[in-house]
This record gives C-alpha cells, sequence and structure tokens, in this order.
C-alpha cells in the first residue's frame, strides 16, 4: 500500500505534541535547516533540563519522512555556553542517531520523533555532567576542525592528501598547486614516492601542471579542543608547547618563505591523519606592522585568523579500507604484479575491474587503437576512439582514482615485447591474456612450460559467440597441464555451445569484405561476465592453487534455446549467471 507521508507527519506531530509542548514554526525556521531538505519544522519544549530552565528543540522532518529520518537542532547559543559538547555541531544539529547504523519502524512515525528527541536531550544533559576538560575529542577531531565558529576564514578543503601513517615528523612535506582544479580539488600534500610520482603523472596526462613548495611538518601535536578557531598568536602557542626544537625548525622554515604552511600529525578515531593551516602571504604583514623578525610580525597579529586546512585523503590505503575493508586493504597493499595482454573488449574491463579490487601493479598491453565499431562493448567510448587502446585505459584508470597502479603501457604486440626482453614475463606474478587467439594463448603457455613466464601463473580469458559463454582458465607456473591439454582435440573441453553447433555453423559475422569479421556479442553480457568472474580471479590471487582451474560462466542460455543454438550436454539443466569450477586437468 503506497505511504501517505503527510499524514504519518501529522501522526508523528501528534505524538510529540501530547508529550511535550509542541508547534509547528515550518513558515519562520531558520533558511539554513529548511534548505537542507526539511518540508515540515517543529518547536519542542522540554522543561527542566537546567535548573528551571526549558530546553527548546526545533525538529526538521523531510518529505520521505518516516523512511529518512529527521533531524534536531538547538540553538547555537546554546553550543558555545554548553562548551561545543559531543555529538553537536556549532549550528546547533545534534547528531543523536546514525542513519547509517539505526533501523526505524516506519509504521510508528510518533515512536520515532519521540525516540530521537529524548537522544538529543540525552546528548545535552549528558554535555551539562561532562565539564569540557573531562570530553574527549579525539573520535569527532575531524568534524570539530571543520566547523564554523565566527567570523573566520572558511575551512580550505580543495586539498588531497597522499600523506599515509608512515609520514613522520622527519619528513619533507610538499603541497603541489594545479595550474587548473582536478575534480574539486586545487593542491596536493605530499611527500616523495612511488605513489606520489603515480598521481603527478596522472595530472600531467590530463594537462595539469604542478609547482610545488614545503610546508612546516609540526610532527605530532595533541587532539585540540574546540572552538578552534585559531588566531595567528594562538597557533605559534601551539607550536611551542610542542617544544623549543619544534619551535626553531619553525623559524628556520619562515625565514625561506612567503606564505607559511603548517601541517602537523594526530591520531584520531584510530587513524592518523594530516591537517593544518596557512597565514597567508606575510608580506603585507611585515608592511602593516613595520616588524622585520617573521616570527614577532606573527605573535604580534593578534586579530588575524589563520585559515585551517581540512585535505581529503586519497592514499590507496585508505581508499581499499573504505571500498572493500581491512581484510582486503591487506590484500590490496600486496605488491603483486600483473600483465594484461590485451585491453580489447574483455581486457579493458578485466583492468578496470582488477584495478577497483586490488592494489595490484598494472601493465597493459596492445598494440590497436579503438575503433568506433567497438565502443558498444569496450570499457571507453567515443573520446578515446583513434587512441592506442593501452594508453586510453591507463589513462582512465589513473583518472579515475583506481587502488591499482598503471605502471608501464606497450604500444606493441606481446610477441614483439616478449622478443626485445626474452625474460620479461618473470618480473609479473600474473598474465591475464584476453586476445581470444588459441596460437597467441598456446606460444604464451609454451614459454611458461620453459619457465619464461610468470611467477604464479596465466589467466586466459574468452568468450563464445553471443556471450551464450565466457570462461577463464587459470595455468599454475608449474602445472604439468597446459592450456592445449584443455582442448579435445581442437575444441576446448568446456564449452557452452556444443561441439556439433561449432562444426555445423559460422557465428563469425562480417559487415564488409576481407578483415572485417568480428563475434557478436553485447557490451552488458560482457559487464555480466566479468563482474561475475571476478571474485574467483581475486580468491586465486590470494592462493594460488598448484593445479589448473577452469571457470565457466554461462550466458543467456534461454535466448540460446530460443535461437536454435545447440548446447553441450552438461549445460542443459543450467541457469543464466551460473559459474562452474571444473577439473580439465585429469583428461
Amino acid at each position: 500500500m503506497a505511504m501517505d507521508f503527510e499524514a504519518l507527519r501529522r501522526e508523528a506531530y501528534d505524538a510529540l505534541a501530547r508529550q511535550y509542548p509542541t508547534r509547528d514554526v515550518s513558515h519562520s525556521a531558520p533558511k539554513a535547516i529548511l534548505s537542507s531538505g526539511a518540508v515540515s519544522v517543529w518547536s519542542v519544549t522540554l522543561p527542566l533540563w537546567r535548573g528551571d530552565e526549558d530546553l527548546a528543540l526545533l525538529v526538521a522532518l523531510p518529505s520521505a519522512f518516516p523512511l529518512v529520518m529527521p533531524r534536531v537542532y538547538v540553538d547555537p547559543c546554546i553550543v558555545m555556553d554548553l562548551e561545543y559538547p559531543l555529538h553537536v555541531g556549532t549550528d546547533g544539529f545534534v547528531c543523536s542517531l546514525d542513519p547509517e547504523t539505526t533501523r526505524t519502524d516506519v509504521t510508528a512515525p510518533g515512536g520515532i520523533v519521540l525516540e530521537i528527541v529524548r537522544k538529543a536531550r540525552d546528548i545535552l544533559i549528558e554535555a551539562l555532567d561532562t565539564p569540557k576538560g573531562g570530553r574527549c575529542y579525539d573520535e569527532e577531531f575531524i568534524a570539530y576542525w571543520e566547523q564554523s565558529y565566527g567570523r573566520e576564514p572558511s575551512v580550505t578543503k580543495d586539498v588531497l592528501s597522499l600523506l599515509g601513517p608512515e609520514v613522520g615528523p622527519d619528513a619533507e612535506i610538499l603541497i603541489g598547486t594545479f595550474s587548473r582544479t582536478y575534480g574539486g580539488y586545487g593542491h596536493v600534500l605530499f611527500t616523495q614516492g612511488a605513489e606520489v610520482e603515480y598521481f603527478l603523472r596522472t595530472l600531467k596526462e590530463s594537462g595539469i601542471g604542478v609547482t610545488s613548495e614545503p610546508v612546516f611538518n609540526a610532527g605530532t601535536l595533541p587532539v585540540l579542543r574546540p572552538p578552534i578557531n585559531l588566531k595567528f598568536p594562538t597557533s605559534i602557542q601551539i607550536l611551542e608547547a610542542a617544544g623549543p626544537e619544534v619551535m626553531r625548525a619553525f623559524q628556520k622554515y619562515l625565514k625561506h618563505t612567503r606564505n607559511p604552511i603548517v601541517v602537523f600529525r594526530l591520531l584520531t578515531n584510530g587513524s592518523v591523519h594530516h591537517v593544518g593551516w596557512a597565514y597567508g602571504s606575510l608580506r603585507p604583514l611585515l608592511q602593516r606592522s613595520g616588524i622585520k623578525n617573521r616570527l614577532s610580525a606573527l605573535r604580534s597579529a593578534s586579530g588575524s585568523y589563520v585559515e585551517r586546512i581540512s585535505p581529503s585523503i586519497v592514499t590507496r590505503g585508505r581508499l581499499a579500507r573504505r571500498t572493500e575493508g581491512e581484510r582486503q586493504a591487506e590484500v590490496a597493499d600486496a605488491e603483486s604484479k600483473a600483465m594484461v595482454v590485451g585491453v580489447g573488449s574483455i581486457g579493458s574491463h578485466i583492468a578496470a575491474s582488477l584495478a577497483s579490487a586490488t592494489g595490484l601493479t598494472l601493465d597493459l598491453v596492445d598494440p590497436e587503437v579503438l575503433t568506433v565499431e567497438n565502443i558498444g562493448r569496450h570499457l571507453l567510448g567515443l573520446p578515446a576512439c583513434s587512441i592506442n587502446k593501452a594508453q586510453a585505459v591507463a589513462a582512465h584508470l589513473r583518472a579515475t582514482g583506481a587502488m591499482a597502479t598503471v605502471r608501464n603501457t606497450f604500444e606493441e604486440s606481446i610477441v614483439e615485447l616478449v622478443r626485445k626482453t626474452p625474460d620479461g614475463l618473470r618480473e609479473f606474478d600474473y598474465l591475464l591474456v584476453c586476445l581470444g587467439d588459441e596460437n597467441l594463448e598456446e606460444w604464451l603457455d609454451d614459454l611458461r612450460r620453459d619457465g619464461r613466464g610468470p611467477c604464479a601463473g596465466i589467466f586466459y580469458l574468452w568468450v563464445e559467440p553471443h556471450l551464450y559463454g565466457g570462461h577463464c582458465l587459470f595455468v599454475p607456473s608449474t602445472s604439468t597441464v597446459g592450456f592445449r591439454d584443455c582442448f579435445q582435440p581442437d575444441r576446448y573441453r568446456a564449452n557452452v555451445l556444443s561441439r556439433e553447433e561449432y562444426d555445423e555453423r559460422s557465428h563469425v559475422d562480417r559487415e564488409q569484405g576481407c578483415q572485417t569479421s568480428f563475434m557478436p556479442y553485447s557490451g552488458g553480457n560482457v559487464k555480466l561476465f566479468v563482474g561475475s568472474i571476478m571474485t574467483s580471479i581475486v580468491k586465486i590471487m590470494r592462493q594460488p592453487p598448484q593445479s589448473v582451474v577452469a571457470l565457466r560462466w554461462i550466458g543467456d542460455v534461454d535466448e540460446a534455446r530460443s535461437a536454435g543454438v545447440r548446447l553441450a550436454p552438461d549445460v542443459e539443466s543450467t541457469s543464466f549467471g551460473d559459474i562452474h569450477t571444473l577439473d580439465l586437468g585429469s583428461r
């Protein structure tokens, strides 16, 4: 039955009014609350919360309430009066229930608003009972660091950070300024290293220049307590409290910069963060004060606020934890190397899936350019046409912030690459061969048998016509069973289509004349195949088996039957999307 959201809001209002004095203030509510999506705002009075003083709260309901939880606000003056309690923003928003972890009963809208008001009241009462000195701001420090407390400059958030937890107090930290914005960001904090080189190369490929200058690394500082609207003299006192060595280093830094920036390290909520502040240009300050000593000039600027900096962390480790969790983050940080041979319709999606699911170092090999007739099933579209496939896919993966590092691209065939560096494949852990060319696949397997292949093994991936089936064959580096052993005599033993189907009918189309043949299959099915098979590939990479693993993905076999396509006997009872793990090493 459809929900009557207006009636549910009225029911919630009545439940609240029965418990507390309540009135509708939707037409006079603060603009900031209304602009956040609230369609109803109610003023609720909680009696005698502090001595003989009543507490007024604003309950803001979105149009999708009770599917979406309401928000509760308190007067910002009370926030200042309580000296910035935990779980309360400077705008008065009380973070009472986490919508990501709280499940509510949408059939009881009155119960929802009563519970969220009670929770907000409890947070404010706890602030009364806990003096500021007894509060622990560690867990929510970044939220307080980014709050606005008055007339100070807005917090600068257009800064990316490539600083990981390993960056210590002795590291030289630089800030790079982009020639134009990149994804809404204009700066990046970094130290020299491989990940930074990869990031800067990505910027260069996007036509963005970077100019860099050092910042002052203050090392580890304690978590500051709100309000954190720091004036120049207060910021100097914070550095002084860190010790005389820090101050000597800061004075030395000031002599060689016109726009001083301080970055410090702190541990909050179990994670290391780097934040900081900027003073702006020193020249007008020195001219205005008439003081030549730069440190003294900063101390004397009692009316000036620093500009707080709150960077967004884009290290591979953080992205891995955000996307795959701690367990997968460990896998993603592995130093494994893989080469994708052929980044066409299948290989481009394989490379993208590997880049998002693992922390591999990837090399891409393909001698061809992307042509317009293939964009319907390739990872990339029309803008990448006439560009080498390996180069285009690499640029795309770097620009999208993939966890994997795309190291090298080769605009030549795998044969030519091996000819130039006969033992070059041995530096890789895995090859993922997406060529659909049995001659090349057998040749690569011969290299593996000769000890000139990758350390762990080779994945061979290909598809059948109309993607009625897709295959992934993993051959370990030491396996005595090879690629050709999985065929009998000239057909793959685990095909979805029957031998008779292949022998009696051609499933290759031709547009016009010579060398225009192609095998039809849709881009949608490519994504389904690659998405389904990738879990198995990652599992194999985590714990490489010692014997051949054959994975068979079942495509739309119902459509195949309707089209009169004959299927292999062992496929007749299967369904679209099934994945089979087959033993092909014993025959």
